[in-house]
């Protein structure tokens, strides 16, 4: 349950926080951080996917709610980055899924920072609810 906590219900304190400071001025941006996890099949990581998959359908709900008072709700989907969970692989399994990615490469903390950059600007402002998915491929 701690990994639920942290992911999903972690998200959605952070959420109720940010609308906080958000609702007066009718107007804002939540970007949240879900998983490719959330969009296909992750053995072993079952409380991991279910989590993220949550963050997702919490963003689409969260977004309809939302809307009317100018607060837009998106969510990255970040496939294998190099930092993180990628660290404590073992180098064979790694490579496997380097192998999947249809780029053959994994992903950099900057090119998801840039994806939320994004959704957090003005520049999307007319996009809400949606899940971006940066996996190099990964999740096709």
């Amino acid at each position: 349950m701690t990994v639920l906590d942290t992911n999903l219900l972690g998200t959605v304190r952070c959420s109720r926080e940010a609308v906080r400071l958000m609702w007066r001025r009718r107007a804002g941006a939540i970007v949240n951080i879900a998983s490719v996890s959330a969009v296909m099949a992750s053995p072993g990581l079952t409380s991991y996917a279910a989590s993220k998959g949550g963050i997702l359908s919490l963003t689409r709900s969260l977004a309809a709610e939302l809307a009317g008072r100018g607060i837009r709700v998106n969510a990255v989907v970040p496939g294998m980055l190099a930092t993180g969970m990628a660290t404590h692989l073992d180098a064979r399994k790694l490579a496997r899924i380097e192998e999947r990615i249809a780029l053959g490469r994994l992903g950099t903390g900057d090119e998801v920072a840039r994806a939320v950059l994004f959704l957090a600007s003005a520049e999307a402002a007319y996009i809400l609810g949606q899940a971006l998915v940066v996996d190099g491929g990964l999740s096709l």
